[in-house]
């Protein structure tokens, strides 16, 4: 009965067993308290896939900062830098006619922020809490969604200060 209390008192903890990283295939990476939380709703994953709202919501409670979300169904998108002469490809196969095309997948813009609770630097290139969201996204949200993340800094980081470290165009502006 103790060994089984005992491990029942660390599954709802604030650290993982590492069990769970195991069995979910998650990297040891990740913030603690974050996979944490992730791992308690894993089962209910079928309820939340596909559901942006939802899933949006749940990542909401588990970094604890403010998580809005915009969707459109298609977008236009021209890249000067990708054209081609016609000689060196066949038409249909390699490359289409001009530099505009449609993309009929689904995108999705995910608004994260004020950024408050944790430091700047884990959101972006790197950072633990972005290696996080990623992971995140993968289990939660559709496969064929184009997910694009824009992070809102609060407006006391955004100051100059030189004691803090900052991160030119996103803490510091000129």
């Amino acid at each position: 009965e103790n060994v089984e209390r005992d491990f029942l008192y660390k599954l709802n903890g604030s650290k993982p067993l590492g069990f769970f990283y195991d069995f979910w295939g998650l990297s040891r990476d990740y913030p603690t308290v974050l996979v944490s939380k992730f791992i308690q709703i894993l089962p209910y994953a079928y309820r939340i896939v596909g559901d942006i709202d939802l899933a949006c919501h749940c990542l909401e409670s588990i970094i604890e900062e403010k998580v809005r979300f915009s969707t459109t169904s298609s977008k236009e998108y021209s890249d000067k830098s990708q054209e081609i002469n016609l000689g060196e490809n066949r038409l249909g196969v390699d490359f289409i006619c001009g530099n505009n095309y449609m993309d009929y997948s689904m995108n999705v813009t995910v608004e994260i922020g004020p950024i408050t609770k944790a430091p700047f630097e884990n959101y972006i290139h790197g950072g633990k809490i972005k290696l996080f969201i990623d992971c995140f996204y993968e289990h939660f949200f559709p496969l064929e969604a184009q997910i694009r993340t824009i992070l809102v800094m609060d407006p006391q980081t955004q100051t100059f200060n030189f004691n803090q470290q900052q991160v030119l165009s996103y803490t510091t502006r000129i």
